[in-house]
């Protein structure tokens, strides 16, 4: 009976730390893909400020207009 008891405890403790380690996986992914969203949002950033400035440049120079 106490070795029965002994292999269902330890199973129970491998299980916990199945599970515990699958959390820490779970919360490392989602870490990540935050990260990953918010860089993509300042690239998304950024393309829109080089269009925009890209857009002025032509203007400028369409008017013949100084860099300053």
């Amino acid at each position: 009976v106490q070795a029965a008891r002994a292999r269902a405890s330890e199973a129970v403790a491998r299980y916990r730390g199945a599970v515990l380690s699958a959390f820490g996986e779970a919360e490392s992914a989602l870490a990540a893909a935050e990260a990953r969203k918010n860089q993509r949002q300042a690239l998304e950033r950024l393309v829109k400020v080089n269009a925009d400035t890209a857009v002025i440049a032509r203007v400028r120079y369409r008017r013949a207009l100084p860099d300053f």
